[in-house]
């Protein structure tokens, strides 16, 4: 790994001085990289550039800031910049209202687009032919803040950019039309459209000409830059933790041992740097090869990397989140305060770190396979069965237990099942829908308290708690018994019942109410995971596979009674060929269409197939099926229903 040279600057040649800079000033430097952005600096592209409602509360935007700007007709907040021995700028702080100031010189119609719509392209519709309508609109839409505020009518469209005749034929009779919506007319009691772009003192000026203030420094190094934007920023109170640690974690004073790892981790950093500045106008920081990978660079390179082989880690590039998943990992590890945080990526943690995190990897790709292997759910067609991913500090809590299993030298085995069961049970306690039932309301909230993944503790609290699952990894799972399971899963069988009266069509009396068979929720499609997993063998996986009913969904019954024909217990993937061959006929045509297609499957599933004896005592067929008991229905549903939850809990209990 390449040390860090650490820029070395003369102190008596540092100095501070105040200036100031125009919007014109500002857009020059960006435009031509004099005016740059530190690796520290903050993301400054979460403005959008129109107001938006989060949580009940407006976002700052780029809009409203201009808004502002014009209003005042000059900066308020001093923009933070230091001149460096290379001869650049960088703003160490103020980059969003940077961003925002050049985000608008550029676009002024995109950022006022309400503006543009309904009175600029609007005057053009009313105005000039059809013919050249988007022409014109394309035109004003492309236009910079200075190409706008400086249009000269008549020269512009007499330009060769058009033919000779174009402005004699288009513009040239609309000349005073434009006058007065360009610059308004008192008499006639137009406004200006021009000046919605100036400044609203008395002084209408440009907004290029807005001046901002400077607090202009000469010569610091990076490293007081860095301390130089953690001091302002704590009395604002606004940095992200993953802020904070872009200028904390600076130290190059470690190696990484594993040569395929470094360069991977590095190729990820370049990633990150290349797409976290994709947006930005303010030049930015990158990552090159050569150059010195420091621990903000190494942690977030490696958790995109793995991102990239395993989606049960949350990719840095794609999260607003506060503070990135391995700096909570490697703090809940390590046992970390922020304040020591720089300080412990040492070669040594880093290589204890990866070796983790390496595990990690294989103990997920693992518990795919275990809950629901995507061999198993392609086949059951199951409806995003990636549902059950985890929030980032539910990971964080699975991976801080799965190092503690390493840790203790726990077999594969054992940590997948453990892992698995604690995913399984949060999620299904997750789906429990207590909608105007107070009762279920409070039982799953006792439920909720033997969830280890159930995180509601602040940022340095949950790492504390995380440490603890690191050094007792076991308690991951050691509230969720057997019996607590299974009542979570009973719960939501039941709740998915949807029993109702038969009903028959309006304007055809014989024919039933057309029904749509519902899509069978992730739940299920993982309880029938399991019991082929544990049941069918691999190669009759190749088949194609459809959802059957065990009595068919086209029945009809007693129109006084009520039952679910949709229901978890009637339901099973079947091979494609026995399901389609069977149609509406007896369950022992199963049997039959196995012989003719010389496929041996019904024996693999047998335990939730109704003897002949038990369908004939529930159903009958002439013309199609009827279903002639329903109370016994019901119990074989049920029945079934159990057979699928103790085969899964026999797995893990």
């Amino acid at each position: 790994m390449e040390q860090s040279t650490r820029t070395t600057t003369n102190p008596n040649r540092r100095k501070r001085e105040p200036q100031s800079w125009t919007v014109k000033d500002i857009v020059h430097k960006v435009e031509f990289n004099i005016l740059k952005k530190p690796k520290s600096g903050r993301d400054a592209t979460d403005w959008p550039d129109h107001p938006i409602v989060v949580r009940s509360k407006e976002k700052v935007s780029t809009q409203k800031y201009i808004m502002f700007l014009l209003s005042l007709g000059s900066g308020v907040e001093t923009l933070i910049v230091n001149k460096r021995d290379d001869g650049c700028e960088y703003a160490i702080d103020g980059n969003h209202r940077i961003f925002a100031k050049v985000r608008f010189y550029n676009h002024p119609l995109g950022i006022f687009k309400e503006y543009r719509d309904d009175l600029l392209f609007k005057f053009i519709e009313k105005t000039y032919e059809k013919e050249i309508h988007d022409k014109l609109k394309e035109i004003f839409n492309n236009f910079n803040y200075t190409e706008l505020i400086d249009l000269n009518y008549r020269r512009f469209f007499k330009t060769k950019k058009f033919d000779a005749d174009w402005y004699v034929k288009y513009m040239k009779p609309h000349v005073e039309d434009w006058d007065n919506f360009w610059h308004g007319d008192e008499h006639e009691n137009i406004p200006s459209f021009k000046d919605l772009f100036l400044t609203k003192c008395d002084e209408k000026l440009k907004f290029t000409d807005i001046i901002t203030p400077l607090s202009y420094s000469i010569g610091l190094t990076e490293e007081e830059e860095r301390r130089e934007f953690i001091n302002l920023n704590q009395f604002k109170n606004s940095l992200t933790d993953t802020a904070t640690s872009a200028a904390l974690l600076t130290t190059t004073d470690f190696n990484i041992e594993d040569t395929t790892v470094e360069t991977n981790i590095i190729d990820a950093c370049i990633e990150y740097y290349e797409k976290r500045s994709e947006d930005e106008l303010i030049y930015c920081h990158k990552q090159t090869r050569d150059g010195p990978l420091d621990g903000f660079g190494f942690l977030m390179g490696y958790q995109l990397w793995c991102h990239k082989r395993c989606k049960f880690i949350e990719s840095p590039i794609d999260t607003k989140s506060n503070y990135e998943l391995f700096f909570k990992v490697w703090r809940s590890i390590f046992n970390i305060n922020g304040i020591d945080f720089n300080n412990s990526i040492t070669t040594d943690n880093v290589t204890i770190f990866i070796e983790y995190i390496e595990y990690v990897m294989d103990i997920f790709t693992k518990v795919k396979l275990q809950i629901c292997p995507e061999h198993i759910s392609d086949k059951l067609k199951a409806p995003n069965t990636n549902s059950y991913s985890l929030a980032v500090n539910n990971t964080l809590v699975l991976i801080t237990a799965i190092c503690g299993f390493k840790r203790n030298n726990k077999s594969d085995k054992y940590v997948v099942k453990n892992v698995s069961l604690a995913i399984l049970y949060h999620y299904f306690v997750g789906k429990i829908i207590t909608k105007d039932n107070a009762d279920m309301k409070s039982q799953k909230k006792g439920l909720e308290t033997y969830n280890s993944l159930h995180t509601s503790y602040d940022s340095e609290r949950l790492m504390k708690v995380c440490h603890e699952y690191y050094t007792d990894p076991d308690s991951l799972t050691r509230k969720i018994l057997k019996n607590r399971m299974s009542e979570v899963m009973n719960i939501l069988v039941k709740q998915s019942l949807n029993e109702r009266y038969y009903e028959t069509r309006t304007n055809e009396p014989n024919k039933p109410k057309k029904d749509k068979r519902r899509a069978r929720t992730i739940f299920e499609i993982l309880l029938w995971s399991h019991m082929f997993k544990n049941n069918v063998p691999y190669n009759l996986l190749n088949h194609i596979y459809e959802n059957e009913h065990l009595f068919c969904f086209s029945s009809d019954w007693e129109t006084d009674k009520k039952l679910d024909i949709d229901r978890l217990g009637n339901s099973f993937p079947i091979i494609k060929e026995i399901n389609r061959a069977r149609s509406n006929f007896h369950i022992k045509k199963y049997y039959e269409i196995e012989k003719e297609h010389n496929i041996d499957f019904m024996k693999y599933i047998r335990p939730v197939i109704p003897s002949n004896e038990i369908y004939d005592t529930i159903a009958i067929h002439d013309t199609k099926s009827h279903i002639i008991n329903p109370e016994e229905y019901n119990k074989f549903c049920e029945s079934n229903e159990q057979i699928y939850i103790d085969n899964m809990l026999n797995e893990y209990f």
